[in-house]
């Protein structure tokens, strides 16, 4: 909990800088002394503003609704600063989902590489679609591209239990004599051949229509926008192929990055080992040279977090985030929850840890209206819109 310090209505310290036009909202009053929480305010005035001292006085302006607005008169300067965040975000499953893509181009290439066993698929739609979603409930296993070749085959073959097994078969659908190896091993196949059908159809529809291939991977909603308003470094680490990923990043977040920016670690398999690696890459860099910087990782993927959450030099340096609205179970939820240093948090809670470099979860239950909010900026104390 915050420490809360009581605020009447007078000058605030200059270190407090919102610009004109623009309110901090949820800062609630009291009958018995309005209050606002000065570490909150604080850390929003840091990452949104930079401020250096300004040229007018600040003022603390109550409302009727016992809500505090911060405001600043027309004059001031703001300069850059050190950044007091950084940022390293897997993109599948955290900014974008990709389980459309993954899982049609799963489908399509198993049915190019076994014919004869999915024919039924070509005269049956209803049977398609539930091997779809065998594949989209089965994505939480997935690592590499052409597993979803085999995840559409065994939910095909298995229409029982065929996403259970891959799910919470034992031992691990990824193990070393796992599902996944004993099934190929039981098939008479080998990664590497599939992966290259895999790769030749997606390629092939990148190409054909990459506009419809970037549609098939849509960003989460409020991503765009949160990313937008995020004035701190953030890096992309993602096991995706450099290539297709600076694709969406400019085709969908309106960046201009190719695969050698320092901002893009691509391709990053197996992602655990190739992940922390890319986290102490990050955690060496100038940007993070500062102590006081705060460094945030959020993943969606329960296995890679558990294994960062080991590293205690990254644990010390890092917040770590499990995305609960990607590709994980709702036990991989509830057991990264008790994982040291690893918060849990919902889509909402990213895109204000974006904007502001903390999760407030401070909520007055009352929004302002756009004429309060005018008599906020430009009416004085006790002064109505009317």
């Amino acid at each position: 909990m915050h420490k809360r310090t009581q605020c009447q209505a007078k000058e605030l310290p200059k270190r407090f800088v919102q610009v004109e036009g623009l309110k901090i909202n949820n800062l609630k009053g009291s009958s018995d002394g309005h209050r606002y929480d000065l570490n909150v305010l604080e850390k929003m005035q840091t990452r949104l503003f930079r401020s250096l001292p300004v040229s007018k006085p600040l003022t603390c302006v109550q409302q009727p609704t016992h809500k505090f607005n911060v405001v600043i008169k027309r004059h001031c300067t703001v300069t850059a600063a050190a950044p007091t965040d950084v940022f390293v975000l897997d993109y599948d499953g955290v900014i974008a989902d990709s389980q459309l893509e993954v899982s049609t181009a799963g489908v399509a290439a198993a049915e190019q590489q076994w014919p004869s066993i999915f024919q039924d698929l070509n005269l049956n739609a209803s049977e398609r679609q539930r091997v779809l979603a065998g594949v989209a409930a089965a994505r939480p296993r997935l690592v590499k591209g052409y597993e979803s070749m085999v995840m559409a085959r065994m939910v095909l073959e298995n229409p029982q239990d065929g996403v259970e097994k891959i799910l919470y078969g034992t031992p691990n659908w990824d193990a070393l004599s796992g599902l996944l190896q004993t099934t190929l091993a039981a098939w008479n196949e080998q990664e590497q051949p599939l992966q290259a059908v895999f790769e030749a159809y997606r390629s092939n529809r990148m190409s054909t229509s990459p506009q419809g291939w970037v549609a098939l991977n849509p960003l989460y909603e409020g991503i765009a926008e949160a990313i937008a308003d995020c004035t701190s470094p953030f890096y992309i680490c993602s096991s995706k192929r450099g290539d297709r990923l600076v694709h969406l990043l400019n085709a969908q977040l309106n960046l201009d990055v190719t695969e050698e920016s320092p901002r893009v670690l691509a391709s990053l398999i197996p992602p655990n080992e190739m992940k922390v690696k890319a986290l102490r890459n990050v955690m060496a860099r100038p940007v993070a040279a500062n102590s006081a910087t705060s460094l945030h990782f959020i993943d969606d993927r329960f296995e890679t977090i558990e294994a960062i959450s080991q590293k205690n030099d990254l644990v010390e340096r890092y917040s770590l985030y499990l995305a609960g609205w990607g590709y994980n179970t709702e036990e991989e939820r509830a057991a990264a929850a008790k994982l040291p240093g690893v918060r849990v948090i919902t889509l909402p809670q990213f895109c204000e840890l974006l904007r502001f470099g903390i999760i407030m979860e401070v909520d007055d239950g009352c929004q302002d209206t756009d004429e309060e909010a005018l008599d906020a900026i430009y009416k004085p104390y006790g002064a109505g819109s009317g």
